[in-house]
């Protein structure tokens, strides 16, 4: 994707900070850190971990999860000004430029916190920020391969957690790997969604390579293994007594909805599939909780 060079900017300070704001969908990077925090309380690691250190490892992926946000969307403008313009940087709410700058301050920032809680947890952070810059640049344009990028770097928000709080628990790579298929799968869905727009910008994401209906058969494929990924440790009673009711309300109702809605895949109905999908992602640090008996 070809970065435009200039983007019409007519807004004032504050319109800017809110588009700031917007461009880092700063909502998400709380979840990816209440999800770092479910990954500190797996690793069981008996009250070592410091509440310094805990701060700034979710302050880490909170960072690491706005700055994918917005290189996104800097990667993005051109096609954001033709499919979806009241998006920050077409609007005009904030420049180009400006963007850029505020996607590697995020980077920067992160990276120097990360380094104080140890070279394995840097690393980690440095691996999350490639995934994410390459996504943006090139893997969003494949078939499955960007998804599952997204998908590795929410599931690593776990681990990271975990490394920072001691040690990574058998819990830990089970919730990561739930994470990580549940995420996939939404990547799928809302490349379903952003199928018409993408294919008009010229992006050979996976809904555009396989078009609506075999894109929802793999999104339905993915949510049968995130399935048997979550139940697996019921059947080996590694789990919380509230952990099959909570994983059942929290995450199979919604996807259930989710599936019976993409029955019938309108433009309506799968805007609503994505914005449950979005739901029952937050709601899942429950049950995520509960793999710790």
């Amino acid at each position: 994707m070809t970065i435009p060079h200039t983007l019409p900017v007519r807004s004032s300070s504050r319109e800017r900070c809110i588009a700031m704001w917007r461009l880092a969908r700063v909502d998400r990077g709380i979840a990816a850190g209440v999800h770092a925090m479910v990954g500190m309380y797996l690793a069981d690691s008996d009250g070592r971990l410091s509440v310094g250190s805990g701060a700034i490892a979710v302050l880490v992926v909170a960072l690491v999860t706005w700055y994918g946000n917005a290189i996104n969307d800097v990667a993005d403008a051109t096609l954001d000004a033709r499919s979806k313009p009241e998006r920050a940087i077409p609007s005009g709410a904030i420049s180009l430029s400006l963007a850029v700058a505020y996607s590697g301050t995020l980077a920067m920032i992160a990276l120097a916190l990360a380094a104080t809680l140890g070279p394995l947890a840097l690393l980690i952070a440095c691996g999350a920020f490639a995934l994410a810059t390459a996504y943006s640049f090139g893997l969003k344009s494949t078939l499955l391969v960007g998804n599952l990028a997204v998908g590795a770097c929410v599931g690593g928000t776990l681990v990271f957690g975990g490394i920072v709080a001691g040690g990574v628990s058998p819990s830990i790579v089970v919730g990561a790997i739930m994470s990580g298929l549940y995420l996939t799968a939404q990547e799928v869905l809302f490349n379903i969604e952003d199928e018409d727009g993408d294919r008009l910008g010229g992006l050979a994401t996976t809904a555009t390579r396989l078009g609506r209906v075999n894109a929802i058969r793999l999104h339905r494929a993915l949510v049968c293994c995130f399935v048997v990924a979550a139940t697996y440790p019921m059947w080996l009673g590694n789990t919380a007594a509230a952990y099959a009711p909570a994983l059942l309300l929290c995450i199979g109702a919604p996807l259930a909805i989710i599936l019976v809605l993409l029955l019938h895949p309108d433009d309506a109905r799968i805007h609503r599939a994505v914005r449950l999908s979005r739901v029952a992602w937050v709601v899942g640090a429950v049950p995520l909780l509960l793999l710790r008996s």
